[in-house]
């Protein structure tokens, strides 16, 4: 099923050679000239919900197509996204430019209530069960922000901080994972219900990350400006259940700027009525970070320390820009009569002794700079497709079969392509517009 920019639906067949099935127009009104639209299938009934200009509308493919409901658009602005709810099939949610969401049913034409809350324009949004096996809604918006909602309360839970404006969002099922993109081109890996992040990617190119979407379980399709990645998710790690010290990011980006200092910074937060000490360390050597390191510390209990990392280099001369270190921590028995420095502690207590329990945490460093943007992904992380196409337009994932399918702008022609999980093109053909 592909929507058009000029308000039609087209429905192939994709197992004849994409031969076209039906094709219907879904916004009645072009007046005010072309428009984006938002189509979505609904995951278990026969529905197809078409968001075009200030037309929204419901169809039953079972029905021939027929529309079974408009619903009065009661945003202000466009709609950016919509997402069906997996715990009540009557239910949606809509994103919007106004700054709102409103969940809707499909009886109904009028929104059942708003969301308002984001301070710019909301660009996704979706479902998710918390631990309590209630469902809740996370949203993304240009304010680089984004919120959880408690949908029986009809309440803002959480505010999370993004550095950049956010794109995209989709929940792991079945795990405890949200997955964030942003204009800025990283994707951000949450963990539900403390909402903190575990790990910040920067992959492929630096270009916005302009969708997510779930391939299977385990596998996201992350759409940028001309690629397509394939990005695996190992939901089988589990987080430590009595983790020392809570670390933000696990991922450093210094800025390469030959001649200039960049620093990054690491907040190591303490939430138990114990003092930790730390040690951080690198477990492979490079040349640029291995003279600052190892760092020792001691984090006092119900606070967070501030360790800042250094790196100087006169010429761009460095050849790995990549390294993994690990940060030890453990509990420290430190006191006013125990005033060792942290190297001291460290050394005395912890190398010597070989019964004391240390947590470990792996962290990752990348050497960056506007010329040279690299991965840090491991590349084994990351399948990449290949692009035989000018313009990338979307992109989308088969529920159940290893197929993904592009969409894109070649000249004056539109032309799809349907792309195995083996990564090469199995199939294309052009739109009749």
């Amino acid at each position: 099923m592909v929507g058009t920019h000029d308000g039609f639906i087209l429905v192939y067949e994709y197992e004849t050679g994409m031969q076209l099935i039906t094709r219907f127009k879904a916004l009645s009104n072009i007046s005010h000239g072309y428009s984006d639209g938002v189509l979505v299938v609904h995951p278990t009934l026969p529905y197809v919900l078409s968001a075009y200009g200030r037309e929204m509308k419901l169809w039953d493919w079972d029905k021939g197509w027929e529309c079974i409901q408009t619903f009065e658009l009661e945003h202000y602005g466009s709609i950016s996204q919509v997402a069906f709810s997996p715990k009540g099939t009557n239910n949606f949610a809509t994103a919007s430019s106004d700054r709102k969401i409103k969940l809707w049913s499909h009886s109904s034409p009028r929104a059942e209530y708003t969301l308002c809350h984001h301070k710019r324009d909301v660009s996704c949004l979706d479902f998710f069960r918390g631990d309590d096996s209630n469902q809740y809604l996370i949203s993304g918006s240009g304010d680089c922000t984004i919120k959880i909602w408690d949908l029986q309360n009809k309440t803002c839970l959480h505010t999370l901080d993004v550095m950049s404006p956010v794109t995209s969002v989709i929940s792991l099922p079945n795990s405890p994972y949200l997955i964030i993109g942003s204009e800025d081109g990283t994707v951000h890996l949450w963990r539900s219900p403390s909402f903190r992040i575990e790990r910040i990617l920067q992959i492929g190119c630096t270009r916005s990350v302009r969708s997510l979407c779930l391939v299977g379980s385990k596998r996201v399709l992350i759409q940028k400006m001309g690629e397509v990645l394939i990005m695996d998710i190992d939901t089988s790690i589990k987080e430590p259940p009595e983790l020392l010290l809570h670390v933000h990011p696990t991922t450093l980006v210094f800025e390469l700027q030959p001649g200039k200092l960049s620093q990054c910074s690491l907040q190591l937060t303490n939430d138990t009525d114990q003092h930790m000490a730390f040690k951080l360390s690198l477990t492979d050597s490079v040349d640029w970070l291995e003279q600052f390191l190892p760092r020792y510390g001691i984090v006092a209990a119900r606070s967070t320390y501030t360790l800042i990392l250094n790196v100087f280099l006169e010429r761009d001369i460095a050849e790995k820009r990549f390294c993994d270190m690990i940060l030890e921590s453990c509990t420290c028995e430190y006191n006013d009569n125990n005033m060792y420095s942290a190297t001291t502690y460290w050394e005395k207590f912890v190398d010597q002794e070989t019964k004391k329990v240390v947590n470990e945490v792996k962290l990752t460093a990348l050497l960056s700079s506007s010329q040279h943007r690299q991965s840090i992904v491991a590349p084994d992380k990351v399948s990449w497709v290949e692009k035989p196409w000018i313009r990338l337009l979307s992109v989308d994932a088969h529920p159940t079969e290893p197929w993904i399918i592009t969409g894109h702008e070649c000249g004056r022609t539109h032309r799809c392509y349907c792309v195995r999980l083996k990564f090469h093109v199995a199939e294309s053909f052009v739109l009749n517009l």
